[in-house]
């Protein structure tokens, strides 16, 4: 891979990173729509347990009324039943005049009453919504709404570190560049010190005089002879 981001021109590395974009972009995406499909599974669950919630509180309604009327059942055949008891225990004193006194109060049927004023409407759930900061709320069909609780879990344990990839081969040399263009003349040398003359003097001596003005002792310029 190395290899080939190393010879790739730049139009194709451009594209390469163009796809790796691309790419991680999907991932982003699908990441995102995981997170909302789990809060919608959450959110859903929180629903469903609620209108369970409000069956039950119905049933057990629609069972305490069903016990009422079970009861208003019992006593009307409670009345049915002592009613008749008189109805015999009178027949029984037609014919007997010691049971006169030891009758029972009759007991007088009534009509019955009239229907009574239909009950309040229910409360039902509208909707119910999982908020940015992780609160539950719920809204009833009266317009109220209350605090469900949270709908987010607890934070997972980390997961271990992965281990360490392996070392990638090294990559061959790449080609010796092209001699670079030639430089500017740089700027000019200083003179350089030449012999301007050269004297023997009376003293046996060489004088040299140089071009920059200066002078130096050059020796003997005189050879003693010889004997």
């Amino acid at each position: 891979m190395i290899r080939r981001v190393a010879k790739a021109t730049p139009q194709e590395r451009r594209a390469a990173i163009y796809l790796m974009l691309r790419h991680s972009w999907r991932f982003v995406a699908i990441g995102a729509v995981a997170v909302l499909l789990t809060l919608s599974i959450v959110q859903s669950i929180r629903v469903d347990a609620l209108r369970q919630a409000v069956r039950d509180e119905r049933a057990d309604s629609a069972a305490a009324a069903q016990r009422a009327v079970d009861r208003s059942k019992d006593q009307q055949s409670t009345i049915d039943a002592l009613a008749d008891q008189n109805k015999r225990l009178l027949m029984a004193c037609q014919q007997s005049a010691d049971c006169l006194g030891k009758v029972p109060p009759q007991v007088i049927e009534g009509t019955p009453g009239a229907t009574g004023a239909k009950g309040d409407a229910g409360r039902g759930i509208s909707y119910a919504v999982c908020q940015a900061n992780g609160t539950f709320i719920v809204a009833y069909t009266d317009g109220t709404t209350t605090d469900a609780g949270s709908c987010r879990g607890q934070d997972g344990t980390n997961g271990q570190n992965g281990s360490n990839g392996s070392a990638g081969q090294n990559g061959t040399n790449g080609q010796d560049g092209a001699p670079g263009a030639t430089g500017p003349q740089g700027p000019s040398g200083q003179d350089g010190r030449g012999i301007s003359s050269a004297t023997c003097g009376d003293d046996g001596r060489w004088t040299i005089t140089y071009t920059d003005g200066t002078t130096s002792d050059g020796g003997d310029c005189r050879v003693g002879l010889l004997g």
